[in-house]
C-alpha cells in the first residue's frame, strides 16, 4: 500500500494559472518593477510545485492563453484517465467553468473533482485563480 501511494505522489502534476499579479507583489514574491511590466503585457504566470519548489513553468499572454496552456502543460505530460482531476479556483468561478469547459473537449472530465483554493496559497495568487491536479501516465 506505501509503494503505491509514493508512486502516485511521484506522478501527481499540480499547476495554477494566476489572473493578477497584485497580489505576489504584496506578497513580496515579485519585484514592483516586474509587477508594472507584467500587468502591462497582460501576462498570467503558470506555476507548479517541482522537488518542493514553487517554480514558474509558464507565462500567458491573456486570460484565453492561460487556460490553453494550462491544458497543453498537461498534455504534455499525458493525463492518466483513470483518476480523476482536479479543479480548484480561489474566487474564480467563471475562470473555473472556462478551464473545465477547455479540457472537456480532451479529456473524460465527468470523475473530475471541484474545489477551493485554500486561504494560504489564495493570499499570494488572488482572487482569479485556477488550478489542475492530475496523475501523469506511467
Amino acid at each position: 500500500m506505501f509503494e503505491e501511494i509514493s508512486e502516485l505522489s511521484c506522478r501527481a502534476r499540480i499547476y495554477a494559472a494566476i489572473e493578477t499579479l497584485k497580489y505576489i507583489r504584496k506578497g513580496g514574491r515579485l519585484s514592483g518593477a516586474a509587477a508594472v511590466v507584467g500587468t502591462m503585457l497582460n501576462l498570467h504566470p503558470i506555476l507548479t510545485v517541482e522537488n518542493g519548489l514553487v517554480i514558474n513553468s509558464a507565462k500567458a499572454k491573456g486570460k484565453k492563453k492561460m487556460i490553453t496552456m494550462m491544458k497543453e502543460l498537461a498534455m504534455t505530460h499525458g493525463v492518466d484517465e483513470n483518476y480523476p482531476i482536479m479543479f480548484c479556483h480561489g474566487a474564480a468561478e467563471e475562470n473555473l467553468t472556462v478551464l473545465k469547459d477547455c479540457f472537456a473537449e480532451d479529456y473524460d472530465i465527468s470523475n473530475s473533482l471541484d474545489g477551493f483554493i485554500g486561504p494560504v496559497v489564495g493570499t499570494y495568487s488572488g482572487p482569479g485563480t485556477v488550478a489542475i491536479g492530475f496523475i501523469i501516465k506511467k
